[in-house]
């Protein structure tokens, strides 16, 4: 990611102080390892005191059997519960199959610690939603 920085600074960039990663994007990794390469991928992109501000879903909260069937049908075949596969349909066309990944608060803070990163603070809510923030370890 270093190569990115570079060209990044190439056009009068400077290390940013916040990257936000809010509305579940953290989940763009797609897997845990993916959102450990992600989190591991920020680290250059940020001056030494920057931040990273997360706001996902924790998809454990909720009673919908719906939901709960397709999180044990994760754990069955050795996934996490809030991975979940999912396409974009725009006018008609359907994009390839993809991998989101919806970690648990207890989990993103596994990823931090893995990755360089601390959790600073979590914020959880009724809906299943939680913010945090994440400084360097």
């Amino acid at each position: 990611m270093e190569a990115g920085f570079a060209a990044g600074n190439r056009l009068g960039f400077e290390r940013f102080q916040t990257v936000l990663l809010f509305g579940n994007n953290i989940g763009i990794g797609g897997t845990p390892a993916g959102t450990r390469n992600l989190l591991r991928n920020i680290h250059p992109l940020l001056s030494d005191s920057g931040r990273v501000l997360v706001t996902s879903l924790d998809v454990t909260q909720t009673s919908n059997p719906t939901h709960r069937a397709y999180h044990e049908s994760n754990i069955a075949a050795g996934l996490p519960k809030g991975q979940i596969s999912m396409r974009l349909e725009y006018r008609g066309r359907c994009g390839p199959w993809i991998n989101w990944l919806h970690p648990q608060p207890q989990e993103l803070e596994a990823f931090a610690q893995d990755t360089g990163w601390r959790i600073e603070l979590v914020r959880t809510y009724d809906t299943g939603v939680y913010a945090a923030v994440l400084g360097r370890a």
